[in-house]
């Protein structure tokens, strides 16, 4: 003899289902946090993570400066060579002037 009722079960294994999903996903909410911080940093008007132009990925480039933006650099970059410069930003074609001088806070070249 059960001293749930059929209703009473599902409730519980419908709230049992809800714990069991929270503990599995609470590795992946310590990393979104992570992320989420690391994008309030890049908000911020004194954080600017630094990247070297040489070495960066396509993916680094792409999250902080968007897509169109990190496929002209690296795009430069395979067909001019590594920078000597962040001066050479302004070089890359179809890099506006003004966008060059927005992100270039964001970069420097290793020597």
């Amino acid at each position: 003899m059960s001293f749930l009722s059929k209703y009473e079960k599902r409730i519980l294994a419908g709230f049992c289902a809800v714990m069991l999903c929270g503990l599995l996903l609470k590795p992946f909410e310590r990393r979104r946090a992570g992320f989420l911080s690391f994008i309030a940093r890049l908000e911020k008007k004194d954080f600017h993570p630094v990247f070297d132009l040489n070495t960066v990925t396509f993916d680094e480039l792409e999250h902080v400066i968007g897509r169109n933006n990190a496929e002209w650099i690296i795009r430069h970059r395979l067909k001019y060579g590594l920078y000597k410069n962040i001066d050479e930003l302004k070089k890359v074609e179809g890099l506006r002037s003004r966008t060059a001088e927005k992100i270039r806070k964001y970069f420097y070249v290793a020597r």
